[in-house]
């Protein structure tokens, strides 16, 4: 008998989340690099890009940090809020909100979306 399938909850990024956070994230970026990696000019330099981004990203001064250690403190803010998404006690998937389309600058008229990404096996399917 399968197990039936919880609705998403949308829920602030806890302490706890950051190491799952973290995985669904750098894995998201492998996802970018392999759904390009056929087109040979593009598919390197974004290689390349995601390679940089993870690495900057995931460094002990990075806004994720090793194992999402940073993601706390990066996401504290009134101009920020970071969001998991989780399903049957899990967390699937990710995006952060911030007013302003600048890390250390905020805009009252715009926003942006950080960090975008949702689990493998849950993608395509609504989340």
């Amino acid at each position: 008998m399968s197990q039936q399938q919880q609705d998403v909850i949308i829920r602030s990024l806890q302490p706890e989340d950051a190491p799952h956070v973290a995985k669904i994230w750098v894995d998201g970026l492998q996802q970018t690099r392999d759904a390009l990696a056929s087109r040979w000019v593009v598919g390197r330099l974004v290689s390349y890009l995601m390679d940089k981004l993870e690495e900057t990203a995931t460094s002990p001064k990075g806004h994720v940090g090793p194992e999402g250690c940073n993601l706390m403190t990066f996401w504290t803010g009134d101009d920020r809020q970071f969001f998991v998404a989780q399903q049957n006690g899990f967390i699937i998937g990710c995006l952060g909100v911030k007013r302003g389309q600048e890390e250390d600058k905020v805009e009252d008229d715009r926003a942006s979306v950080w960090n975008v990404s949702v689990q493998a096996a849950c993608r395509r399917a609504g989340v």
